[in-house]
């Protein structure tokens, strides 16, 4: 079985996650940059992270191709659709993934 990490940033729920003794894990992130990070916490002398770091945008996934049972998904969901400190155009966001799921079996 494995676990996964959806839209995973930099990693800090990540970490909570092997913390609580979830891993391995596979680190859903598209952003490069978060990525570049990810790895860093996965392959220093003291890591962080274990797991794999899939630089894709989560829309795009096969999740057929996982071959696995999976026991967690965990997921960041970007919150600028519904952060009041922005334009707050929630469902009308393009960046609103919440509705992702609806149909996943």
């Amino acid at each position: 079985m494995i676990d996964l990490d959806l839209f995973a940033g930099a990693g800090g729920l990540a970490v909570g996650l092997h913390e609580a003794g979830f891993s391995p894990v596979h680190l859903f992130e598209k952003d490069d940059i978060a990525c570049k990070t990810l790895r860093q916490n996965i392959h220093s002398t003291h890591p962080t992270l274990k797991g794999d770091v899939l630089e894709r945008d989560v829309k795009e996934v096969q999740w057929s191709e996982l071959g696995r049972r999976v026991r967690l998904i965990a997921a960041g969901a970007p919150c600028q659709p519904f952060s009041l400190g922005g334009k707050h155009r929630a469902s009308d966001d393009e960046r609103n993934l919440f509705g992702l799921a609806q149909g996943c079996s």
